[in-house]
């Protein structure tokens, strides 16, 4: 028998300065992963990219905004490097990230 069971995260950053995309978006995914992975589960995730093209357009103005997308870059591309020799085991939902997940998927990783 097969189980098909849809997790969702929405986090909401409130756009007024009273969310934090740490706590509520990167560590999430951290902890998500980390789960997954452990139990072999294969996940689909979604790539914020809006949220990340706004972060990069004010980055100079916002040095906290960069630091916040560099994190986010890595947080991704920890999601979806192969990790266990398997092949590919999540999926990324934005087309504007695809060309860096097929990159990270043809190196092997080394942790």
């Amino acid at each position: 028998m097969n189980i098909h069971l849809a997790l969702v995260d929405d986090w909401e950053l409130s756009g007024n300065g009273t969310g934090d995309v740490r706590s509520l978006q990167f560590e999430p995914l951290r902890k998500l992963v980390g789960i997954y992975n452990a139990l072999s589960i294969h996940g689909s995730f979604n790539a914020e990219v809006m949220q990340q093209l706004t972060f990069r357009k004010h980055q100079s103005e916002h040095p906290e905004l960069k630091a916040a997308a560099d994190e986010w870059d890595q947080v991704l591309i920890d999601a979806f490097a192969v990790n266990d020799g398997s092949g590919r085991r999540h999926y990324v939902m934005s087309k504007l990230f695809l060309g860096v997940v097929e990159d990270l998927i043809r190196e092997p990783v080394t942790n």
